[in-house]
């Protein structure tokens, strides 16, 4: 008779944990990605570029960001959320090559899907250290 009440426990806890998993499955994928504004400025580090998205980018069950960023067909780095986690702003540091203000580039914004990968483009615009702070509220970040 006590075999019973512990079958029962450990098969609840599998489905519990079943479940969990389940939902943490769905969270790290998204269906589409929608680059909606993006600048960059110079840094002693490289080239800044944030961007913002219509929707958040998916995470993987640690917290980071389950997507990848290109500036000009560079290899995709890593990226990180951008000032306020709300708004769907993100940004990375790319390398600068014959880079001056005022000129234009290509992000690639690329994040996994259910069905692979999923990508939108978009231009950037080098702005100036003076302009980053108007650059950043259009942007919405």
């Amino acid at each position: 008779m006590t075999i019973a009440p512990k079958f029962t426990a450990a098969a609840a806890v599998l489905a519990i944990a079943g479940s969990g998993a389940a939902v943490t499955q769905a969270a790290t994928t998204v269906d589409r990605v929608d680059v909606k504004g993006a600048y960059a400025f110079m840094t002693a580090d490289g080239l800044r570029v944030e961007f913002k998205t219509a929707q958040a980018l998916p995470r993987k069950a640690s917290g980071s960001i389950r997507a990848g960023a290109a500036l000009d067909g560079q290899l995709p780095g890593s990226i990180g959320s951008s000032r306020r986690t709300t708004a769907n702003c993100y940004g990375f540091i790319a390398k600068a090559k014959n880079t001056k203000i005022g000129s234009r580039h290509k992000l690639k914004v690329t994040a996994r899907s259910t069905d692979g990968d999923v990508s939108d483009v978009a231009t950037v615009k080098v702005v100036g250290k003076r302009a980053v702070g108007a650059a950043r509220n259009r942007l919405g970040c």
